[in-house]
């Protein structure tokens, strides 16, 4: 018994002598290693759930990328564009029925072919909203859906649709914010997108997570803006035949930047740079006058000059509102066809263009602003800078005076026009081929 009794007291002095070294060492480390000590080992569990969490979403919203884009790519064509400075890209176009396709096309742009392919067929046009109706082939199961409803406000995920020449590339955009206006041009409720992730390429075709069509993207003084899926077929249900040509004035015009707009005395509008001589402003509108309204509607820029312009039917009346150097001036012109590709002009039953931009110098004669080198102008000789005093016997010809004679001339005649260049005077025959 007294053995027994002496291992109970035993065991219990070794568990006591454990305990009490355990708490010196727990005592020593926490003096030895305090930094360590305030070291939460419970904040790892959140730490790890939280990269957990995130993959979790990631991989989900990689999965909905996945099938979206397999609804969606089916439902667009990749349409090459010319840009009015020969620059080739390239635009989404939306299917809306089995072998019709939407896009936006900004004034100068034109559908263009790809490598060994023919160019899509504009088969309507929306001068207004710069939407065209493409032919394609037929495929009956690949139509988008539009977004029905009110558009709610609040940050989200989009599917941005941009095209490349490689084909179609899919991509999510988060959008901080999204909000209603109204176009004051159309009439149309737009939707503005702010706090963007990502930029958005006018034309850009967007979509829901859930690959319904939301619209076509597009910028506007600077901001990025959506024309809406619903309007935008309802649009090209109506639109006119595309053999209906676009109005245009035959003026160039550019931005009013600060240094203009001291130099020209006006505060806002768009800068005349050249006015076409064939063309019925070329009597009424002068380079360096400021265009500020149309028809009583303010200019706010090119592009919503060209809208403005393209909008209207050829024969259609427009009241100018220019500053002048700095004084008002109202003009009203008649819109004329646009130019036709390739050089041939409305003006005077489709008379073959010489390649020449002239601009009159009253009393002088008429200036070469270019000469397409590739053209009767070029074969000539004509170069820019110089100044025709004469077309045969008459003295400072005006610039229509020398277009219409050209036009006039029969195929193999030629026109002598005496001009200065420099220090120079010289007698160059403008042949018509």
């Amino acid at each position: 018994m007294e053995a027994r009794g002496n291992g109970r007291r035993e065991t219990r002095l070794l568990l006591v002598t454990i305990a009490i070294s355990a708490a010196m060492l727990f005592l020593l480390a926490r003096f030895r290693f305090p930094e360590e000590a305030a070291i939460q080992p419970a904040a790892t569990a959140p730490a790890a759930l939280d990269r957990l969490t995130a993959r979790a979403a990631y991989d989900e919203l990689a999965g909905i990328m996945a099938e979206v884009e397999r609804r969606i790519i089916p439902s667009v064509e990749v349409v090459p564009i010319q840009t009015a400075s020969g620059m080739t890209t390239y635009l989404p176009a939306v299917r809306i029925t089995p072998d019709r396709a939407i896009t936006l096309l900004a004034p100068g742009e034109r559908v263009t072919s790809s490598a060994g392919g023919e160019a899509p067929v504009i088969v309507a046009r929306d001068v207004a909203r710069n939407l065209v109706v493409l032919q394609v082939a037929s495929r009956p199961g690949d139509i988008v859906t539009p977004r029905g409803g009110t558009q709610r406000p609040g940050p989200r995920y989009v599917v941005v649709v941009d095209a490349t020449s490689q084909g179609a590339a899919v991509r999510p955009v988060y959008v901080g914010r999204t909000d209603l206006f109204q176009d004051p041009r159309t009439g149309d409720s737009m939707l503005s997108i702010a706090s963007v992730q990502q930029t958005l390429s006018p034309g850009s075709a967007i979509f829901t997570l859930d690959a319904t069509f939301v619209g076509l993207a597009l910028e506007s003084s600077g901001l990025v803006t959506v024309q809406p899926a619903q309007i935008l077929m309802a649009a090209a249900e109506t639109a006119p035949p595309a053999s209906t040509d676009p109005g245009d004035l035959g003026i160039t015009v550019q931005s009013l930047s600060a240094p203009l707009a001291r130099a020209a005395s006006a505060q806002s509008g768009v800068i005349v740079s050249h006015v076409d001589p064939r063309s019925a402003a070329a009597a009424r509108v002068r380079p360096t006058d400021v265009i500020q309204a149309i028809n009583g509607v303010p200019v706010t820029g090119v592009a919503a000059f060209h809208q403005m312009v393209s909008s209207r039917e050829p024969g259609a009346l427009l009241t100018l509102s220019l500053s002048r150097m700095g004084q008002p001036v109202t003009e009203t012109v008649a819109i004329g066809a646009e130019p036709a590709e390739g050089g041939a002009s409305e003006n005077g039953g489709g008379a073959v263009n010489a390649g020449l931009i002239l601009q009159t110098i009253r009393g002088a004669g008429a200036e070469v602003l270019a000469a397409d080198p590739g053209t009767a102008a070029g074969g000539a000789g004509l170069r820019a800078g110089d100044l025709v005093v004469r077309l045969g016997d008459k003295r400072a010809p005006e610039a229509g005076d020398i277009l219409k004679a050209y036009a006039a001339a029969r195929a193999g005649d030629a026109l002598l026009l005496t001009v200065r260049r420099g220090t120079q005077h010289l007698v160059l025959a403008l042949e018509k081929p």
